[in-house]
């Protein structure tokens, strides 16, 4: 039981470290304010999200323990669906981006302005947490 706690705490922190660092890095490198570093932003936020459930359940799994059954599953089920959704819608944004990078190279500044790409994050992030609403 021990080697697996602290497999899971080495885990969650090497998660948390990576993905912080990633928005830590972003956030403050003038030179990644592109579209291409918002989405990966978006991802490292769900990752931080899918990294801290995982070793919630994990730790939970491996105790025996589950402090409050119906609530701590349904709050970590929604958390992740959202953070997966997440994940995939920003992955196909991505490849929606590089075919207009590659098709459309010449007009790929104005299809794609920064602004263009924080509102649609924020509404992936939305719709997927109005997906997902419902379920709770």
């Amino acid at each position: 039981d021990a080697f697996h706690v602290i497999f899971a705490v080495v885990t969650a922190t090497l998660t948390f470290v990576g993905n912080g660092l990633m928005v830590v890095v972003i956030v403050r490198t003038r030179s990644l304010h592109l579209p291409q570093g918002y989405m990966l932003l978006s991802i490292a936020a769900a990752d931080i999200v899918l990294g801290f459930e995982a070793v919630v359940g994990f730790i939970n799994v491996i105790l025996e323990h589950w402090p409050d059954a119906l609530v701590g599953c349904l709050v970590m089920s929604y958390a992740t669906s959202v953070a997966i959704t997440v994940n995939i819608f920003t992955m196909a944004f991505m490849s929606i981006d590089r075919w207009l990078v590659i098709h459309k190279p010449f007009h790929y500044d104005t299809l794609m302005p920064s602004p263009k790409v924080y509102v649609v994050n924020a509404l992936l992030w939305l719709v997927s947490i109005a997906f997902y609403t419902p379920f709770l």
